[in-house]
Protein backbone atom coordinates (compact mmCIF):
# COMPACT_ATOMS: atom_id res chain seq x y z
CA UNK A 1 0.00 0.00 0.00
CA UNK A 2 1.33 3.43 -0.89
CA UNK A 3 1.74 6.17 1.67
CA UNK A 4 1.17 9.85 1.08
CA UNK A 5 2.43 12.44 3.54
CA UNK A 6 0.64 15.79 3.46
CA UNK A 7 2.07 17.41 6.59
CA UNK A 8 4.37 19.84 4.76
CA UNK A 9 3.44 23.23 3.32
CA UNK A 10 5.07 24.98 0.31
CA UNK A 11 7.40 27.00 2.56
CA UNK A 12 8.89 23.91 4.20
CA UNK A 13 12.56 23.39 3.42
CA UNK A 14 15.03 20.70 4.36
CA UNK A 15 17.21 20.86 7.42
CA UNK A 16 20.66 22.36 6.99
CA UNK A 17 23.07 19.78 5.50
CA UNK A 18 20.27 17.22 5.09
CA UNK A 19 20.31 14.88 2.09
CA UNK A 20 16.82 13.40 2.42
CA UNK A 21 13.78 13.63 4.67
CA UNK A 22 12.14 10.45 5.95
CA UNK A 23 8.61 9.98 7.28
CA UNK A 24 8.10 7.43 10.05
CA UNK A 25 4.99 5.84 11.52
CA UNK A 26 4.13 5.51 15.21
CA UNK A 27 6.31 2.38 15.45
CA UNK A 28 9.33 4.22 14.00
CA UNK A 29 9.09 2.34 10.71
CA UNK A 30 10.13 4.43 7.72
CA UNK A 31 7.16 4.73 5.40
CA UNK A 32 8.26 7.45 3.00
CA UNK A 33 11.40 9.17 1.75
CA UNK A 34 11.11 12.69 0.38
CA UNK A 35 13.61 13.94 -2.19
CA UNK A 36 15.25 17.31 -1.64
CA UNK A 37 14.45 18.30 -5.22
CA UNK A 38 11.28 19.89 -3.83
CA UNK A 39 12.68 20.80 -0.41
CA UNK A 40 15.94 22.53 -1.21
CA UNK A 41 17.77 23.93 1.84
CA UNK A 42 19.60 27.24 1.80
CA UNK A 43 23.31 26.37 1.73
CA UNK A 44 25.20 29.66 1.62
CA UNK A 45 26.20 31.68 4.68
CA UNK A 46 23.47 33.87 6.20
CA UNK A 47 23.95 37.59 6.78
CA UNK A 48 23.23 36.95 10.45
CA UNK A 49 21.19 34.71 12.73
CA UNK A 50 18.98 35.37 15.75
CA UNK A 51 17.13 33.30 18.33
CA UNK A 52 13.34 33.35 18.53
CA UNK A 53 11.31 32.38 21.61
CA UNK A 54 7.92 33.02 23.18
CA UNK A 55 5.98 32.50 26.40
CA UNK A 56 8.84 32.29 28.88
CA UNK A 57 6.66 32.53 32.03
CA UNK A 58 9.56 33.15 34.37
CA UNK A 59 8.88 33.08 38.12
CA UNK A 60 11.02 33.89 41.14
CA UNK A 61 13.91 31.56 41.78
CA UNK A 62 12.95 30.56 45.32
CA UNK A 63 9.48 29.32 44.41
CA UNK A 64 9.22 25.59 45.15
CA UNK A 65 6.93 24.72 42.25
CA UNK A 66 8.83 22.43 39.86
CA UNK A 67 7.19 23.81 36.70
CA UNK A 68 8.36 27.28 37.71
CA UNK A 69 11.91 26.01 38.21
CA UNK A 70 11.80 24.47 34.75
CA UNK A 71 10.97 27.80 33.09
CA UNK A 72 14.20 29.29 34.44
CA UNK A 73 16.24 26.30 33.33
CA UNK A 74 14.67 26.31 29.87
CA UNK A 75 15.33 29.98 29.16
CA UNK A 76 18.94 29.74 30.29
CA UNK A 77 19.40 26.61 28.16
CA UNK A 78 17.86 28.21 25.05
CA UNK A 79 20.00 31.34 25.34
CA UNK A 80 23.12 29.18 25.76
CA UNK A 81 22.21 27.29 22.59
CA UNK A 82 21.77 30.51 20.60
CA UNK A 83 25.18 31.69 21.79
CA UNK A 84 26.77 28.41 20.71
CA UNK A 85 25.15 28.75 17.28
CA UNK A 86 26.56 32.23 16.73
CA UNK A 87 23.28 34.15 17.02
CA UNK A 88 23.74 37.89 17.41
CA UNK A 89 20.69 38.41 19.64
CA UNK A 90 17.42 36.80 20.74
CA UNK A 91 13.85 38.05 20.20
CA UNK A 92 10.79 36.82 22.05
CA UNK A 93 7.05 37.28 21.67
CA UNK A 94 5.99 37.99 25.21
CA UNK A 95 4.90 36.60 28.55
CA UNK A 96 8.31 37.21 30.01
CA UNK A 97 6.87 36.46 33.45
CA UNK A 98 3.93 34.49 34.81
CA UNK A 99 2.12 37.28 36.69
CA UNK A 100 4.18 40.43 36.15
CA UNK A 101 4.96 42.98 38.86
CA UNK A 102 2.05 42.19 41.19
CA UNK A 103 1.01 39.12 43.16
CA UNK A 104 -2.48 37.67 42.93
CA UNK A 105 -4.61 39.18 45.66
CA UNK A 106 -2.39 42.27 46.02
CA UNK A 107 -2.79 44.90 43.33
CA UNK A 108 -1.13 47.64 45.40
CA UNK A 109 2.37 46.54 46.37
CA UNK A 110 5.08 45.83 43.81
CA UNK A 111 6.63 42.36 43.74
CA UNK A 112 9.33 42.56 41.07
CA UNK A 113 10.70 39.07 41.79
CA UNK A 114 9.70 37.51 38.49
CA UNK A 115 11.15 40.32 36.40
CA UNK A 116 14.26 40.21 38.60
CA UNK A 117 14.65 36.54 37.75
CA UNK A 118 14.10 37.23 34.06
CA UNK A 119 16.82 39.89 34.17
CA UNK A 120 19.14 37.58 36.13
CA UNK A 121 18.94 34.90 33.44
CA UNK A 122 19.42 37.36 30.58
CA UNK A 123 22.41 38.87 32.39
CA UNK A 124 24.06 35.43 32.38
CA UNK A 125 24.42 35.95 28.62
CA UNK A 126 25.93 39.44 28.24
CA UNK A 127 27.01 38.85 24.65
CA UNK A 128 23.48 37.92 23.52
CA UNK A 129 21.07 40.87 23.78
CA UNK A 130 17.48 39.81 24.45
CA UNK A 131 14.63 41.85 22.94
CA UNK A 132 11.02 41.09 23.72
CA UNK A 133 7.52 42.36 24.31
CA UNK A 134 5.01 42.25 27.14
CA UNK A 135 2.28 39.63 26.89
CA UNK A 136 -0.99 39.22 28.74
CA UNK A 137 0.71 37.49 31.69
CA UNK A 138 3.02 40.46 32.22
CA UNK A 139 -0.18 42.41 33.00
CA UNK A 140 -1.78 39.50 34.86
CA UNK A 141 -2.92 41.54 37.90
CA UNK A 142 -2.44 45.20 36.92
CA UNK A 143 -1.71 46.73 33.50
CA UNK A 144 2.01 46.85 32.81
CA UNK A 145 1.49 50.51 31.88
CA UNK A 146 1.30 51.14 35.65
CA UNK A 147 4.93 50.07 35.95
CA UNK A 148 6.70 51.36 32.81
CA UNK A 149 9.67 52.67 34.80
CA UNK A 150 10.15 49.26 36.39
CA UNK A 151 9.63 47.54 33.06
CA UNK A 152 12.51 49.45 31.51
CA UNK A 153 14.65 48.84 34.59
CA UNK A 154 14.33 45.06 34.37
CA UNK A 155 14.10 44.54 30.61
CA UNK A 156 16.03 47.51 29.20
CA UNK A 157 13.07 48.49 27.02
CA UNK A 158 9.68 50.16 27.19
CA UNK A 159 6.26 49.01 26.05
CA UNK A 160 7.18 49.41 22.38
CA UNK A 161 10.45 50.16 20.58
CA UNK A 162 12.55 49.34 17.53
CA UNK A 163 16.07 48.20 16.74
CA UNK A 164 17.93 48.08 13.43
CA UNK A 165 20.39 45.42 12.35
CA UNK A 166 22.19 45.18 8.98
CA UNK A 167 19.52 47.24 7.19
CA UNK A 168 16.65 45.25 8.72
CA UNK A 169 14.20 46.77 11.21
CA UNK A 170 12.78 44.96 14.24
CA UNK A 171 9.57 46.38 15.74
CA UNK A 172 8.46 45.26 19.21
CA UNK A 173 4.88 46.03 20.32
CA UNK A 174 3.85 44.99 23.84
CA UNK A 175 0.43 44.55 25.39
CA UNK A 176 -0.51 47.52 27.61
CA UNK A 177 -2.93 45.30 29.54
CA UNK A 178 -4.00 41.67 29.58
CA UNK A 179 -7.02 42.09 27.31
CA UNK A 180 -5.56 44.44 24.68
CA UNK A 181 -2.95 43.49 22.05
CA UNK A 182 -1.76 47.10 21.70
CA UNK A 183 -3.20 50.61 22.06
CA UNK A 184 -3.94 53.21 19.38
CA UNK A 185 -0.68 55.02 20.12
CA UNK A 186 1.24 51.83 19.39
CA UNK A 187 -0.80 51.22 16.23
CA UNK A 188 0.00 54.72 14.97
CA UNK A 189 3.68 54.18 15.82
CA UNK A 190 3.63 50.90 13.91
CA UNK A 191 2.25 52.62 10.83
CA UNK A 192 4.85 55.38 11.04
CA UNK A 193 7.66 52.85 11.38
CA UNK A 194 6.44 50.74 8.46
CA UNK A 195 6.03 53.80 6.28
CA UNK A 196 9.45 55.18 7.19
CA UNK A 197 11.05 51.80 6.45
CA UNK A 198 8.98 50.71 3.47
CA UNK A 199 12.15 49.86 1.52
CA UNK A 200 13.58 47.67 4.28
CA UNK A 201 12.58 44.34 5.77
CA UNK A 202 10.54 44.80 8.93
CA UNK A 203 10.13 42.03 11.48
CA UNK A 204 7.14 42.76 13.76
CA UNK A 205 6.79 41.12 17.18
CA UNK A 206 3.54 41.01 19.14
CA UNK A 207 2.26 38.56 21.73
CA UNK A 208 -1.18 37.25 20.70
CA UNK A 209 -2.11 35.50 17.48
CA UNK A 210 -4.70 36.87 15.06
CA UNK A 211 -7.77 34.65 14.71
CA UNK A 212 -8.00 32.44 11.61
CA UNK A 213 -4.29 32.88 11.03
CA UNK A 214 -1.32 30.91 12.35
CA UNK A 215 -1.02 30.10 16.03
CA UNK A 216 -4.28 28.46 17.04
CA UNK A 217 -4.55 25.09 15.31
CA UNK A 218 -8.08 23.72 15.29
CA UNK A 219 -9.16 26.85 17.25
CA UNK A 220 -8.51 25.09 20.55
CA UNK A 221 -7.53 28.23 22.47
CA UNK A 222 -10.38 30.55 23.31
CA UNK A 223 -8.29 33.46 24.65
CA UNK A 224 -8.33 35.41 21.37
CA UNK A 225 -7.06 38.82 22.44
CA UNK A 226 -7.08 40.40 18.97
CA UNK A 227 -10.80 39.53 18.70
CA UNK A 228 -11.57 41.87 21.59
CA UNK A 229 -9.90 44.92 20.03
CA UNK A 230 -11.87 47.23 17.76
CA UNK A 231 -8.80 48.22 15.72
CA UNK A 232 -7.78 44.71 14.68
CA UNK A 233 -9.00 45.26 11.07
CA UNK A 234 -6.69 48.28 10.81
CA UNK A 235 -3.76 46.25 12.12
CA UNK A 236 -4.43 43.44 9.64
CA UNK A 237 -4.67 45.95 6.78
CA UNK A 238 -1.29 47.40 7.71
CA UNK A 239 0.33 43.99 7.83
CA UNK A 240 -1.19 42.88 4.53
CA UNK A 241 -0.25 46.01 2.58
CA UNK A 242 3.32 46.45 3.74
CA UNK A 243 4.69 43.37 1.98
CA UNK A 244 8.13 43.85 3.50
CA UNK A 245 6.95 42.56 6.88
CA UNK A 246 6.86 39.28 8.78
CA UNK A 247 4.67 39.04 11.89
CA UNK A 248 5.91 36.92 14.80
CA UNK A 249 3.65 36.00 17.73
CA UNK A 250 3.03 33.41 20.44
CA UNK A 251 0.34 33.08 23.14
CA UNK A 252 -1.24 29.68 22.42
CA UNK A 253 1.89 27.66 23.41
CA UNK A 254 0.98 25.03 20.77
CA UNK A 255 3.77 22.73 19.60
CA UNK A 256 5.12 22.51 16.04
CA UNK A 257 3.56 19.10 15.42
CA UNK A 258 0.07 20.48 14.88
CA UNK A 259 0.88 21.46 11.31
CA UNK A 260 -0.23 17.89 10.61
CA UNK A 261 -3.67 18.83 11.98
CA UNK A 262 -3.91 22.24 10.31
CA UNK A 263 -1.51 23.50 7.66
CA UNK A 264 -1.55 27.08 8.96
CA UNK A 265 -0.65 26.05 12.52
CA UNK A 266 2.91 27.43 12.45
CA UNK A 267 3.16 29.63 9.35
CA UNK A 268 0.72 31.09 6.86
CA UNK A 269 0.26 33.97 4.44
CA UNK A 270 -3.39 33.17 3.74
CA UNK A 271 -4.55 36.53 5.15
CA UNK A 272 -2.25 38.57 2.94
CA UNK A 273 0.69 38.82 5.35
CA UNK A 274 3.45 36.47 6.48
CA UNK A 275 2.64 35.19 9.94
CA UNK A 276 4.79 32.96 12.17
CA UNK A 277 3.62 31.40 15.42
CA UNK A 278 6.29 30.70 18.03
CA UNK A 279 5.50 27.94 20.57
CA UNK A 280 6.31 28.24 24.26
CA UNK A 281 9.86 27.92 25.52
CA UNK A 282 8.53 27.17 29.02
CA UNK A 283 5.25 25.27 28.72
CA UNK A 284 4.47 23.93 25.24
CA UNK A 285 0.96 22.60 24.67
CA UNK A 286 -0.27 19.57 22.77
CA UNK A 287 -3.83 19.10 21.52
CA UNK A 288 -5.61 16.10 23.02
CA UNK A 289 -9.35 15.58 22.48
CA UNK A 290 -9.66 19.17 21.24
CA UNK A 291 -8.09 20.55 24.42
CA UNK A 292 -4.68 22.07 25.14
CA UNK A 293 -2.61 19.77 27.34
CA UNK A 294 0.60 20.92 28.99
CA UNK A 295 3.82 19.29 27.79
CA UNK A 296 5.77 20.91 30.61
CA UNK A 297 9.07 19.07 30.20
CA UNK A 298 9.51 20.22 26.58
CA UNK A 299 11.07 23.49 25.39
CA UNK A 300 10.66 24.87 21.85
CA UNK A 301 11.75 27.82 19.70
CA UNK A 302 13.40 28.85 16.43
CA UNK A 303 16.83 29.75 15.18
CA UNK A 304 16.37 32.27 12.35
CA UNK A 305 18.96 32.58 9.56
CA UNK A 306 18.60 35.85 7.63
CA UNK A 307 19.70 36.04 3.97
CA UNK A 308 19.53 38.78 1.34
CA UNK A 309 16.27 37.49 -0.16
CA UNK A 310 14.73 35.23 2.48
CA UNK A 311 14.76 34.01 6.05
CA UNK A 312 15.07 30.38 7.09
CA UNK A 313 13.28 29.40 10.29
CA UNK A 314 14.86 26.37 11.90
CA UNK A 315 12.54 24.94 14.53
CA UNK A 316 14.36 23.65 17.58
CA UNK A 317 13.41 21.25 20.33
CA UNK A 318 15.78 22.37 23.07
CA UNK A 319 15.31 19.03 24.84
CA UNK A 320 13.39 17.77 27.83
CA UNK A 321 14.02 18.45 31.50
CA UNK A 322 16.00 15.80 33.36
CA UNK A 323 16.95 16.90 36.84
CA UNK A 324 18.79 20.19 36.41
CA UNK A 325 19.66 19.59 32.76
CA UNK A 326 18.06 19.48 29.33
CA UNK A 327 18.60 16.26 27.35
CA UNK A 328 17.85 14.92 23.84
CA UNK A 329 17.62 18.22 21.88
CA UNK A 330 17.15 18.24 18.13
CA UNK A 331 15.89 20.05 15.04
CA UNK A 332 12.21 19.79 14.02
CA UNK A 333 11.77 19.10 10.26
CA UNK A 334 8.03 19.83 10.09
CA UNK A 335 8.62 23.45 11.13
CA UNK A 336 11.70 24.32 9.08
CA UNK A 337 10.75 27.06 6.61
CA UNK A 338 12.23 29.20 3.87
CA UNK A 339 10.24 32.44 3.59
CA UNK A 340 10.79 34.87 0.72
CA UNK A 341 11.43 38.46 1.81
CA UNK A 342 11.72 40.21 -1.55
CA UNK A 343 10.57 43.78 -0.96
CA UNK A 344 7.59 45.02 -2.96
CA UNK A 345 6.86 48.71 -3.39
CA UNK A 346 3.49 50.20 -2.42
CA UNK A 347 1.44 53.25 -3.34
CA UNK A 348 -0.57 55.42 -0.99
CA UNK A 349 -4.31 55.63 -0.32
CA UNK A 350 -5.62 57.28 2.83
CA UNK A 351 -8.57 55.74 4.65
CA UNK A 352 -10.35 56.20 7.96
CA UNK A 353 -12.02 53.98 10.52
CA UNK A 354 -14.47 54.64 13.33
CA UNK A 355 -11.95 56.80 15.24
CA UNK A 356 -10.93 58.93 12.26
CA UNK A 357 -7.83 58.77 10.11
CA UNK A 358 -5.32 56.48 11.78
CA UNK A 359 -3.22 54.97 9.00
CA UNK A 360 -2.59 55.19 5.30
CA UNK A 361 -3.63 52.21 3.25
CA UNK A 362 -1.04 50.78 0.86
CA UNK A 363 -1.64 48.97 -2.42
CA UNK A 364 0.95 46.91 -4.27
CA UNK A 365 2.44 48.47 -7.37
Amino acid sequence: MGYKYDGFIPENTALKNAKKIGVYDASDNRVLGISLSTLTPKKDTPLYSFGLLSDLHIVQRDLADTISTRSTLKLDNALSFFEEQGCEFCCHCGDMTNIGFYMEGDSVNLYPYQFEEYKRICDLHPDLPVYGVCGNHDSYVNPVTDTLTELEEYTGHGLYYSISHKNDVFLFIGQPKATQPMNVEELQWLYEQLEANRNKRCFVFVHPFVSNDSGNAMSVYGNKIFDWWEHTPVFKTLMSHYKNTILFHGHSHLTFSHQEDEQSANYTDKNGFKSVHVPSCANPMEIVDSQRVNSAFQSLGYLVDVYEDCVVLRARDFGVVSGNAMINPGWVPIATYKIDTTIQSVEENTYTDSTGTIVTDKTDT
